[in-house]
């Protein structure tokens, strides 16, 4: 495989060199009638030509010819002896005023070599624009036993040349040379060799090769024996421009080139073609084996990568984690010790307030039973009182109607006075004279009033009648009710007072129900401080175990985040190395593909200028749809790697650790909300307390 791809290789250079050199010669003679000499390999057509060009006598020419070693040079044309041609490219030689071309054996030894011969001998048909042609034959080969091959082989060659459909116009522009007649085992007579021809003609006849016996015969009548031992250059000149200028032939030189079917030129172009196509696709096979080669290395770089990333994003999430946990648990261990330090402030408020409120509640249970004790037992005097209205549509008749509820004993221990009304009643408030009530100090100062503004007194038994006309007042026992009438002419007021004991005024029930209330007030607010004085030491105690659990916490998170935080630098290490030797293939592989892109490559780019030289010359070939398919998978070889290498370079960013929420849990808010509104009920009952304790004091 190796051997058959140096042999290509060395094929394909060949051509482009031969084809160099032949453009480059061609431009001068471009466009011009020439003689195009053919002829195999070792046939003498360079040394026929040399004949020509030289002015060497017979003697000194055939004394140059011998020689040591595989060439000579006369007049500048390279002679040689070998099977294998020593000229490959067509060059023009101008012989006098004629302009022969010395093209190649086309039946060379060498396979490399005859494809180039024969592509660049149609390069040459399709360039001139008239052209004759010389076939130069051993003339010894015509008594070889091996001529019928060798005249299958001229006559199949100049017929791949024509065409089947030119190979009659062009067989008259033929003429045969017929070389080395002057070796020693040759010197044939004109006879000899014409008889020899007549003979192969008879044998050539075959009816399913119309086109031989025209070969035949133009060879028979159309040759010129060369013999170098008795032939100067000018008299074979002489003989040539004789041959090609026959009466016979036409006025004009040859044929019209333009008129050869091409596509019967193209038959061993299209060999070079097939092997520059197979070698192509050969090529591109190999791109699939690349790509598929590319594609398994991206996919163990994936297969890698990827847990590798992964595996990282588990350490960092762990760090992530752990610091979090870190970050967190410190933050409750200060959260924790503020707690604990606003206990302490809250208990030592907490126990002050408790002190004030037990003093309060003293203070209030001494005021409950001094009541209890002393102020029931001082007498005092209720009073209930009316007016009495006037009745009918005048004014001199005033009536008092009245059914009071109350206790026998209450009747017992009451006086009724009646008085005249005056504004403010101001008699009666002089004569109690107790602070301007009508109240007095004790009932015995109502019972002994007799003053002239009384028209009545039940205890002193006055009456006036001529003011009170009617007087009636009835107790019922069974209902407990009294029954009070009044009629006098003027206008009076009925005042009832009753002898009581102070415990069962509506003031005395005022002040009980205020002292009670504040002693149930300040009992309940010694509840909840002393509440607050548990919630506080179960708070307290609830730190300190918080606090502990948070240092074993802490420990444990940072032992771990150490241990965490050194794999992760491992890993990352380990990822990034991994990263650059994956880039690094990758790279390689694009370095190799495109060493493979035309213009790099050699083969690669000498297959390409062939294809453009077959395009130049009308070949016909497929290796343009070949290079463009060699270089669309170059193209999509490079895209594919440079998508890896994004891959690759997208996975090397790792992945992003969303940090757990920086808040701690949510309870801790309404625990501290909790915390602020007992401070501030203490603060309050606090106040309360020393604000009822100084009323307490003033009473």
């Amino acid at each position: 495989m190796a051997d058959a791809a140096r042999s290509s290789s060395h094929l394909f250079q060949l051509f482009k060199d031969c084809y160099s050199e032949f453009e480059n010669k061609f431009v001068a003679g471009s466009g011009q009638d020439a003689i195009i000499c053919f002829g195999i390999t070792g046939a003498g057509k360079s040394t026929f030509l040399a004949r020509l060009l030289s002015n060497l006598s017979p003697e000194d020419f055939v004394k140059k010819l011998t020689y040591d070693g595989d060439t000579s040079s006369i007049e500048g044309i390279n002679i040689g002896k070998t099977a294998s041609s020593t000229t490959l490219v067509p060059e023009l030689k101008m012989v006098g005023e004629l302009g022969v071309y010395d093209v190649p054996g086309f039946k060379d030894t060498n396979p490399n070599k005859e494809i180039v011969i024969n592509i660049l001998h149609k390069c040459l048909l399709t360039r001139l624009k008239k052209a004759k042609f010389l076939v130069v034959v051993n003339v010894r080969d015509l008594f070889d036993e091996k001529l019928t091959k060798l005249i299958d082989d001229y006559h199949n060659k100049l017929k791949e040349l024509f065409g089947e459909e030119n190979y009659e116009m062009f067989v008259k522009s033929i003429h045969f040379i017929l070389t080395q007649n002057d070796r020693p085992d040759a010197g044939f007579s004109a006879a000899e060799i014409k008889a020899q021809i007549s003979e192969k003609a008879m044998e050539s006849i075959d009816l399913d090769n119309l086109h031989l016996p025209l070969f035949m015969k133009r060879l028979h009548k159309h040759h010129l024996v060369v013999d170098y031992k008795y032939h100067t250059g000018d008299e074979l000149l002489g003989d040539l421009t004789g041959i090609v200028n026959a009466q016979a032939d036409g006025p004009n030189l040859g044929v019209t080139i333009p008129e050869i079917c091409r596509k019967q030129l193209d038959l061993h172009a299209n060999k070079l073609n097939n092997i520059c196509i197979r070698a192509m696709d050969e090529k591109i096979e190999n791109f699939e084996g690349i790509q598929s080669t590319n594609r398994d290395v991206f996919a163990s770089i994936v297969g890698k990568l990827d847990p590798a990333r992964d595996a990282i994003f588990k350490v960092e999430t762990m760090v992530s984690q752990q610091k979090f946990v870190i970050a967190a648990t410190t933050e409750d261990t200060a959260w924790q010790r503020e707690t604990m330090k606003a206990n302490v402030k809250t208990v030592s408020e907490t126990e002050d307030a408790i002190k004030t409120t037990k003093i309060a509640i003293v203070n209030y249970s001494d005021q409950i039973s001094f009541m209890n004790k002393e102020l029931k037992q001082i007498p005092s005097v209720s009073l209930r009182a009316d007016v009495a209205i006037a009745s009918g549509f005048v004014s001199t008749e005033f009536t008092f109607r009245s059914r009071i509820g109350m206790e026998q004993e209450e009747f017992r221990n009451s006086t009724i006075i009646v008085v005249r009304s005056e504004p403010m009643d101001a008699s009666l408030r002089g004569y109690i004279a107790n602070k301007g009530t009508l109240l007095p100090t004790t009932i015995d100062h109502i019972n002994n009033c007799t003053n002239g503004f009384v028209l009545y007194n039940s205890h002193m038994k006055i009456h006036i009648k001529r003011e009170l006309q009617t007087m009636s007042m009835h107790f019922d026992v069974a209902t407990s009710i009294l029954k009070l009438t009044i009629v006098g002419s003027k206008e009076f007021k009925v005042l009832i007072y009753t002898s009581v004991p102070f415990s069962s005024t509506p003031a005395a029930q005022a002040l009980e129900n205020h002292y009670s209330l504040n002693l149930y007030r300040e009992e309940s607010k010694l509840q909840e401080e002393m509440a607050t004085l548990e919630r506080m030491a179960a708070s307290t105690d609830a730190a300190e175990k918080q606090i502990q659990q948070n240092e074993i916490t802490l420990r444990e998170a940072s032992e771990l985040l150490e241990n965490n935080q050194n794999d992760a630098a491992s890993k990352k290490q380990a990822f990034r190395q991994l990263v650059e030797s994956s880039m690094t293939t990758l790279a390689r592989a694009k370095a190799d593909v495109t060493q493979l892109g035309i213009g790099i490559d050699k083969e690669a780019t000498l297959i390409k200028e062939i294809g453009e030289i077959f395009e130049d010359n009308s070949l016909e070939t497929a290796l343009t749809h070949k290079i463009q398919r060699y270089e669309a998978k170059i193209s999509e070889l490079l895209a594919e790697l440079a998508s890896f290498t994004a891959g690759v370079d997208k996975m090397s960013v790792l992945k992003e650790v969303v940090p757990p929420r920086k808040s701690l849990s949510p309870e801790r808010p309404v625990d501290e909300e909790k915390m602020k509104a007992g401070e501030a009920a203490t603060k309050k009952n606090t106040r309360e307390t020393k604000a009822s304790r100084s009323k307490a004091g003033a009473k």
